[in-house]
């Protein structure tokens, strides 16, 4: 009889533990540090794949909370963080503590969030968060050819070779370049960007005693792309800058200088500037909530 009783009481403790065996821990599958690729609202798609990581949106999800971090302060030492609760984690949803319920899934080894019809599609991120350049500008993307944003330090180029790739790096990022001109030769200052690329840059010519000659930021129209058709008035080293038209610009770019007898001046329209798709799009407010 005793070893009975002591068997009916055991019986609850053993559904109990078999029970919190069978429990599947959703939250496990979720929980990590990820990049947002791409967001999808009211239709319209934000792609965020080719962005430098000074642009990114990171998130880390633990059991208790999603943590976001977003650079909103590009060219300062402060970064943008938010933190949403978690309620609870099913098989195919994230609820928060207060109400919001946003629905998940992988596709492709990256997790899918649907919030109310607007689609985020988020990938493993294995750096530190926050990175580093969220608060430090001084390791903001650049190129090798830096430092080149003062004219002492500006980078030779040859005529008629092949040409530079570059990069336009954000807050401010200035190049200069310095080129050999011969007297009563015309010149072609020519710079053109990636077919889906937003750069938008001004070119401005200076003598060798640093007087400003010539500027132009929209020569190959409607493609933004700046250059210059330029006559030599005397043989000497010539000096051009090129920077963006907004904080932050960023992107790559070609330029050459090719000499071309006789170039007649290029006219254009001016076109309407217009901030790039990501810049205006707004992280804050705008997620898990």
């Amino acid at each position: 009889m005793k070893q009975l009783l002591i068997g009916l009481m055991l019986i609850p403790l053993l559904v109990l533990v078999v029970s919190c065996e069978d429990d599947p821990d959703y939250a496990a599958d979720i929980i990590g540090k990820y990049i947002v690729e791409s967001i999808t609202e009211g239709g319209d798609v934000y792609d965020f794949t080719e962005l430098p990581l000074e642009h990114a949106f990171l998130v880390e999800i633990s059991r208790d909370e999603i943590k976001s971090y977003y650079n909103d302060d590009l060219c300062g030492d402060s970064y943008l963080s938010e933190t949403d609760f978690i309620d609870d984690v099913t098989e195919t949803a994230i609820v928060y503590t207060d109400g919001f319920e946003s629905t998940y899934s992988f596709v492709d080894g990256k997790l899918r969030i649907d919030e109310a019809g607007d689609i985020l599609i988020l990938a493993v991120y294995d750096g530190a968060l926050p990175p580093a350049v969220f608060s430090d500008p001084s390791l903001l993307e650049n190129d090798t050819y830096e430092p080149n944003n003062e004219m002492a330090r500006a980078t030779p180029i040859t005529v008629g070779t092949a040409g530079q790739n570059h990069y336009m790096a954000a807050c401010g990022d200035q190049d200069f370049f310095k080129f050999s001109a011969i007297q009563g030769v015309s010149y072609k200052l020519g710079t053109t960007t990636p077919s889906e690329s937003s750069l938008d840059m001004e070119i401005t010519l200076a003598s060798p005693f640093a007087v400003e000659l010539e500027s132009n930021d929209d020569y190959d129209f409607p493609n933004l792309n700046p250059g210059l058709d330029w006559t030599c008035p005397e043989s000497g080293d010539y000096f051009f800058l090129l920077e963006g038209l907004y904080l932050e610009e960023v992107g790559n770019y070609f330029i050459s200088v090719v000499e071309q007898q006789g170039l007649p001046k290029a006219t254009g329209v001016s076109a309407v500037k217009e901030k790039p798709e990501y810049l205006k799009y707004r992280f804050s407010g705008n997620l898990f909530n």
